[in-house]
């Protein structure tokens, strides 16, 4: 989806949350700080480590009304989905997608 708004142009805001164990392991970081550099509207939130609540709060400005795509292992699909709801979220915001196989 980033690719595709930066490509065309796009003015809605995206903003990536991604996390990752090091910088070895965050694959195409580079090209999305690249795409985040050429596109105003679309942001990378780079951590290395655990996403945690604070982490949300303060990189994603309203984030009870943000649209939310979860995406990765499955514990952590799951992990952020629970996180998310607890901090009240609705659940019909919530889009995942789980990778197995890594």
């Amino acid at each position: 989806m980033s690719r595709f708004a930066t490509e065309k142009g796009l003015s809605f805001p995206i903003t990536l949350l991604y996390a990752n164990r090091n910088k070895k392991s965050a694959a195409y970081l580079e090209e999305l700080e690249d795409m985040a550099a050429r596109n105003p509207h679309f942001v990378v939130k780079n951590k290395f480590g655990r996403v945690d609540s604070a982490f949300l709060k303060q990189n994603v400005k309203d984030f009870m009304m943000s649209r939310w795509y979860l995406a990765g292992l499955p514990a952590m699909v799951e992990h952020a989905k629970s996180m998310l709801s607890d901090l009240g979220v609705a659940h019909d915001r919530i889009r995942t997608e789980r990778f197995t196989g890594y």
